[in-house]
């Protein structure tokens, strides 16, 4: 369940990394530092989802003696859980999505049950009670399938063997119908939020894969686009009922929209280079959506992720992250958080200077910090400037005279608490990859979220 974010200013500067911390001095430009995730013993992780615990899931690459398959992963206060899979058959697994519980589903996939020799992916339910759960109508059929999304109620949805489906381990399965009329019985549910509304993609009357949306009652209706003879996919929903995904032309070609009020909006490709293609991937409850572009029509560009603010302004996530060693680029941002934090697949160089093309990473969003404040002079801010402030009470010292009033009083503690955020002294100029543009980027809402109703944990909490 996503938690409201709708708080005071004193509040949210007591709010861990992740948080916006309000300044009653300057607008805080917002960066974000990069965490590698790891892997379970092989070169490669992809980051799939994250809740506004900031729990994680995906897969990772494993091996054991000369043998190397991937496993689903849950990544929980810097440890990396290996979620196994469903037996000891099993070839890989990912896990794709969790709730604010931390229930998580995903796929498996090992030997189809009906053709030797073939593989069957069966989706998934995880829970640290029951462990790993074949969901299937039917362990004994073989196919292709995955659970894709799982909202507050455990309701889970996802698709098998071309159709798509609604679980939840109290009332067991239902399938999802096709458009009417439909060319063909294929869809593909691939988020879903907490008042049951299930968003993915199906065939129409034209044979078309389409983007369509679910009611709770499994009535299924297209959403709007641009052209009759172009295709799409919505990859997410969020609980004011955003829908953000990608849609086609004939040729193939994706770009990034958003679906709000009936209404669908294409999203602006990042400026500077040859982009032609994309999607955009999650989306949170304040609005905040992320994506990426590549370009299929110039060679050796490669994909850039970005982040959309809720005034939609877009920005390149590379020029973000603090990474002094640049050492990464941030390709595919998959899921965001109420918390603002990011993840998704990156590529980065190891020590040796050579590309690692699939890495795990979390962006936990950091506010530029007032070096004024860092009346200690040891680059942090920390316990020890306040103790520098308290020693300064009734004197005229300058740099702890922060209201510039001629004295250190009662009045320069309540500056410092309200500006302070703790962590490194990270100043950042208009020099540092533009930051003056971005410095008021906007995460949080105007509005008063508590007109949502729950928020969610998909991909939103939120691929």
């Amino acid at each position: 369940m996503k938690a409201q974010f709708a708080l005071p200013c004193l509040l949210a500067l007591l709010l861990a990394a992740g948080s916006i911390v309000c300044s009653s001095a300057n607008a805080q430009a917002l960066r974000y530092r990069v965490t590698d995730l790891g892997t379970l013993g092989g070169p490669l992780a992809n980051a799939f989802e994250i809740n506004n615990h900031g729990v994680i899931v995906g897969r990772a690459d494993i091996r054991i003696g000369e043998i190397q398959s991937t496993n689903a992963f849950l990544w929980r206060d810097g440890q990396l859980q290996d979620l196994g899979s469903l037996n000891e058959f099993d070839t890989d697994s990912v896990a794709i999505d969790l709730n604010e519980a931390g229930e998580v589903v995903g796929a498996a996939l090992g030997p189809d049950p009906e053709f030797p020799g073939a593989l069957s992916g069966r989706p998934f339910f995880w829970s640290a009670d029951t462990g790993m759960l074949d969901i299937t109508p039917d362990p004994n059929q073989g196919g292709l399938g995955a659970a894709s999304a799982i909202n507050a109620a455990g309701v889970v949805t996802g698709f098998w063997r071309d159709i798509g489906f609604r679980w939840s381990l109290d009332q067991g399965w239902a399938e999802l119908p096709s458009l009417p009329d439909a060319f063909g019985s294929f869809s593909e549910p691939w988020a879903i939020d907490d008042a049951g509304t299930i968003v993915g993609r199906s065939f129409n009357a034209s044979g078309r894969v389409v983007p369509v949306a679910w009611n709770a009652d499994n009535e299924i209706r297209a959403l709007p686009s641009f052209r009759s003879d172009g295709s799409g996919w919505a990859r997410d929903i969020n609980e004011r009922g955003q829908i953000v995904g990608e849609i086609s032309d004939p040729l193939g070609r994706t770009a990034p929209v958003l679906w709000q009020d009936d209404a669908a909006e294409l999203i602006d490709f990042l400026p500077g280079a040859q982009f032609d293609f994309g999607s955009a991937e999650g989306i949170n409850n304040f609005g905040v959506i992320v994506g990426w572009n590549a370009s299929v029509s110039v060679s050796g560009i490669p994909a850039r992720g970005w982040i959309r603010d809720s005034d939609g302004r877009l920005f390149d996530l590379n020029d973000l992250i603090i990474d002094p060693e640049g050492i990464w680029e941030i390709r595919i941002p998959l899921a965001i958080n109420d918390r603002g934090q990011i993840v998704g697949i990156a590529v980065k160089l190891d020590a040796d200077g050579i590309e690692i093309p699939g890495v795990a990473f979390l962006l936990d969003p950091v506010p530029e910090i007032d070096c004024a404040l860092d009346l200690s002079r040891d680059g942090r801010l920390d316990d020890d400037d306040l103790f520098v402030l308290r020693g300064a009470l009734g004197t005229d010292r300058g740099d702890a005279d922060l209201n510039r009033d001629g004295r250190v009083d009662h009045l320069d503690l309540r500056q410092f608490l309200l500006r302070r955020a703790r962590g490194e002294c990270t100043e950042i100029t208009p020099a540092d990859s533009g930051a003056a543009e971005f410095s008021t980027i906007k995460l949080l809402p105007t509005q008063d979220p508590a007109s949502y109703s729950q928020p969610a944990q998909r991909r939103t909490g939120s691929h």
